[in-house]
């Protein structure tokens, strides 16, 4: 619903799952975490990182503004969402 309403793009649709929560307990772990940009961005790269102490994993993403795209990348959002 966020989606939706912001018109922000959900980094991780598409790329599979990131657990980013429960780093304390193997079974219960799922991707709590999000990441969105607006469509002036291009995404890179993206991947969990290992425990660090915490009870959520690191997350890392690599964006590179591409105001010029912005128009493409609106329109193939608009075409897989009909």
């Amino acid at each position: 619903m966020f989606e939706q309403v912001s018109g922000l793009l959900d980094m991780r649709k598409g790329r599979g799952f990131y657990n980013t929560y429960n780093a304390e307990n193997f079974l219960m772990r799922w991707p709590l975490d999000h990441l969105f940009i607006s469509s002036e961005f291009r995404f890179g790269e993206m991947h969990r990182g290992e425990k660090v102490g915490s009870d959520h994993f690191p997350f890392f993403a690599a964006i590179y503004p591409e105001p010029n795209g912005a128009e493409k990348q609106e329109k193939d959002r608009q075409r897989k969402t009909s």
